[in-house]
């Protein structure tokens, strides 16, 4: 009877201990498009993702230079990760309907698309290093540095962005923008001029939705989105221009120049003193401060938004 007892502990000791591990790996979506230069680690080892695989609980996945990736998530949620970005699959827990009571995922740096799935918009967080974003059924555009900066384009429903002090920012749809600088301080566009100098600095997909699968597209014609990428982010019957190396997320030294005095113009943190607005490449707003009493966006950099539920300018 004693040894039966010690048996049924042991099982049950040896059932808890997998269990975790167990739940960790399953899948919570899948690498529906990869292109290039596109790394998984997982569980500390490093490897290629390749098209088509699982993603799992607690993988990071990186692009470099080159590299782009568009996920599916099981809920129906779709986040596709631009070049030299970092993004951590943190917490997504579905039900047996594959719908999320839980979704976090925490962008580490970078440039990224979401859409929001069927899952209900209270259980989404979108975290930076210095920002959450929550969100009310959206369809948005996101840069985020290792600095702490974070932009954000929201064309359909409402994102929700909040600093580490509790404050808030709604920004709701119509690619209306705003963003956080390395301070914690809001940066709200106030005109349409701002808002362009705004979208300059990592929104690839603004640009140019060439790259992305047509379910990864949407509607960017509010942004004032045209030139090669056409009217609403794609190339009208040509074959995309590729785009330039983008700053590394990773490596602060090649974030992009920080801008001094001058304007912040070129996408991933190249200043407007290079003469090919966007030659910074299409990555993360890089280690240009994105404020405007620190020459970039054209925002009014510092401006609070005060408390929770002020309202972003177009």
């Amino acid at each position: 009877m004693i040894r039966s007892l010690k048996l049924l502990e042991a099982a049950i000791f040896l059932l808890v201990s997998i269990l975790p591990s167990v739940l960790f790996a399953q899948s919570v979506g899948q690498a529906v498009g990869v292109s290039q230069n596109a790394f998984l680690n997982r569980d500390g080892r490093e490897g290629y993702l390749e098209p088509g695989g699982d993603v799992l609980l607690g993988d990071v996945i990186t692009t470099g230079n080159s590299g782009q990736v568009q996920i599916v998530f099981k809920d129906g949620t779709k986040i596709a990760i631009s070049q030299n970005s970092s993004l951590v699959i943190e917490r997504v827990l579905f039900d047996s309907s594959n719908t999320a009571s839980e979704f976090t995922v925490n962008a580490v740096g970078g440039a990224f698309r979401f859409f929001s799935g069927d899952s209900s918009p209270s259980s989404y967080s979108i975290r930076t290093s210095n920002a959450t974003m929550g969100i009310r059924g959206t369809a948005f555009d996101f840069a985020a540095s290792t600095r702490g900066q974070v932009r954000v384009a929201t064309f359909d429903g409402e994102v929700e962005l909040c600093n580490q002090a509790g404050q808030c920012v709604a920004i709701p749809d119509g690619c209306t923008t705003a963003g956080i600088d390395s301070s914690g301080q809001f940066i709200v566009p106030e005109n349409e001029e701002e808002r362009a100098v705004f979208l300059e600095a990592g929104f690839p997909y603004v640009r140019n939705q060439s790259w992305l699968r047509q379910d990864f597209r949407t509607d960017v014609r509010s942004c004032g989105a045209g030139g090669s990428s056409g009217v609403d982010g794609r190339d009208e019957g040509r074959a995309p221009s590729p785009e330039p190396p983008a700053p590394d997320p990773t490596n602060p030294a090649t974030g992009g120049a920080r801008a001094g005095g001058e304007s912040s113009a070129g996408s991933g943190g190249a200043t407007a003193g290079d003469t090919d607005a966007g030659r910074g490449g299409p990555g993360a707003p890089g280690d240009a401060e994105a404020a405007g009493g620190e020459a970039s966006a054209g925002g009014p950099g510092g401006a609070s938004a005060g408390g929770g539920g002020a309202s972003a300018g177009k």
